[in-house]
């Protein structure tokens, strides 16, 4: 008796297949394969496939991927490489988000692979350990170049995306200059007299906008270098600087997140935001919203970025031939609360939260 039970909840947990699907639709597991692979075409009435999905639902049918994969030589599966300096980026965490909400639409899933900044990755193997369809890379240039010096015959679809991205594929660039340029020159409107720059690459382009501004401004260059962009590090490096050098009364910041950490800072130290000092982020993080002060940033849009990114791929995996390709996005400035100490309506303002 005990072993009958137990064979009868085997049968109950056994994961539901095309052909039962197939038998309680009365078609045969071709049809039931053709209508759930979004096969077109009159070969199907629209009844056929309505019964298909009805009963695929109800009996919570997930395809096997790995029989997929085997029986079309595609996996649907997309691999994202994030590079960064840290364990956890909120930035790439956004960015692989709005990834997986775009690719979901078309029919694919995402998985990640946090590559270190550091270049410990040049010790490691990138080759895939899962077949994918293609590979979307976050600011990944050199681990790309790696993998394909690495692996010349691989021909599996790359796109380099990001402000760190390389020019050996196909790629969508985040040119941060001209915003970053905006964002310095915003301090200097609102009667900032000492603008810093908070971050941890003097070579990024962001520095170089920072240092041509202030150099055609003829304000002196003030830079103060943190050890990762994280927010814990930003308020610690920001208040030690701050009570050994003083406050600038105007920060630009390498990313939203080292402004909120130096934000943080700002406040524990008693400074009014932004009568004492003005901040500017740069990536547009939807937290910054919800500051006492919301955060002024050099604003990326996530979504048209990711989206730009995924259809570049998706034709690359349709037609492999065509032409090397880079397309542009050019973030602009948002000016709100942490840096708005006068009227000026020559940049984008948003002055209320959603």
């Amino acid at each position: 008796m005990t072993e009958l039970m137990n064979n009868s909840r085997s049968v109950q947990r056994r994961r539901p297949t095309i052909k039962d699907i197939a038998a309680r639709a009365n078609v045969s597991s071709w049809t039931v394969s053709q209508v759930l692979r979004g096969q077109t075409g009159s070969a199907f009435s629209q009844a056929t496939r309505d019964r298909i999905h009805a009963i695929a639902q109800e009996i919570d049918y997930r395809p096997n991927l790995a029989a997929v994969a085997l029986n079309t030589s595609k996996t649907a599966l997309v691999e994202v490489w994030v590079c960064t300096a840290i364990e956890y980026s909120p930035f790439s965490g956004w960015i692989f988000h709005t990834l997986q909400k775009v690719a979901a639409q078309h029919g694919y899933r995402c998985i990640a692979e946090n590559i270190p900044m550091d270049q410990s990755w040049r010790d490691n193997d990138l080759s895939l350990q899962w077949p994918v369809d293609g590979i979307i890379a976050i600011d990944s240039g050199g681990p790309v170049r790696g993998h394909l010096k690495a692996h010349p015959n691989d021909t599996t679809p790359i796109v380099n995306m990001g402000a760190g991205s390389g020019t050996e594929t196909d790629r969508v660039y985040i040119d941060l200059g001209p915003g970053y340029r905006a964002a310095c020159q915003h301090l200097l409107e609102q009667n900032c007299r000492r603008v810093a720059y908070l971050g941890r690459l003097p070579e990024d382009v962001r520095w170089r906008a920072y240092e041509q501004v202030m150099t055609e401004a003829g304000r002196p260059v003030e830079v103060i270098l943190a050890n990762d962009d994280t927010t814990p590090c930003a308020y610690e490096t920001f208040r030690n600087y701050v009570r050994e050098h003083g406050a600038p009364d105007g920060l630009v910041c390498h990313n939203d997140s080292t402004a909120l950490g130096a934000f943080g800072a700002a406040c524990a130290l008693g400074l009014s935001i932004p009568s004492d000092i003005a901040f500017v982020g740069c990536d547009g993080l939807p937290d910054t919203l919800y500051n006492a002060s919301p955060l002024s940033t050099v604003q990326l849009d996530a979504q048209e970025y990711c989206e730009l990114g995924w259809q570049m791929l998706l034709s690359r995996m349709e037609d492999p031939n065509l032409p090397k390709r880079e397309w542009i996005v050019t973030p602009e400035l948002v000016v709100r609360g942490s840096s708005q100490r006068l009227w000026k309506p020559s940049v984008i303002r948003e002055r209320s939260r959603p």
